[in-house]
């Protein structure tokens, strides 16, 4: 298995987010293409032995420092086999020295326990934060009272808590720079 850059057309790797995450979910193609060009977005994708593309990951920065693992995914026909896992173990490696934060919404009831988000994460290393936040309906882009959490895994490896104050530095500053529609949506750094 091996991660790469992908360097081609945004529009490509954009049409393969609409198979895992809710269209509400996804952000325009033009802010993704900007944040491209600017130098503050990366696309990857995660190849098999035989060169196909079973993933991929997009990542925004958050700052200097800091990146924001914006969306992660494994064509369906592969999941449940660890190579989710083994994704982000690559995309962690690859980013190194940076800092990375993943924000994602609770599992749906009746989820399994062992297949959950908090256990995905957790074990590559990320720390669950002790900062939780619920984004309010806005034009119903986004569902009202759901809870999300927050993980980061520092540049030295190191378990540590953030606090609020300095998330909300850190999505300031991906707002700022990925998203120019920023006050179409609450962000993150609106409601910490």
């Amino acid at each position: 298995m091996k991660l790469q850059e992908f360097f081609g057309p945004t529009k490509e790797a954009y049409d393969l987010l609409f198979n895992d995450f809710e269209p509400l979910q996804v952000f325009e193609l033009e802010e993704f293409d900007n944040a491209r060009k600017n130098g503050h977005y990366q696309m990857f994708y995660f190849f098999d032995s035989d060169k196909n593309r079973i993933g991929y990951a997009f990542c925004a920065y958050a700052g200097e420092n800091t990146v924001l693992l914006d969306y992660i995914g494994i064509s369906e026909e592969f999941r449940g086999k660890g190579l989710g896992s083994e994704l982000l173990r690559q995309l962690l490696d690859f980013l190194h020295p940076k800092g990375v934060l993943v924000e994602y919404e609770p599992e749906p009831p009746g989820g399994n326990p062992k297949n959950s988000r908090d256990r995905f994460f957790g074990k590559i290393g990320l720390i669950k934060q002790n900062v939780n936040y619920t984004l309010p309906e806005t034009d119903g882009i986004n569902v009202a009272n759901t809870p999300y959490t927050i993980c980061y895994r520092s540049p030295d490896g190191k378990n540590i808590q953030l606090g609020a104050a300095k998330l909300r530095e850190m999505f300031g500053e991906y707002t700022e720079k990925v998203l120019s529609i920023s006050g179409a949506m609450p962000t993150i750094e609106d409601v910490i």
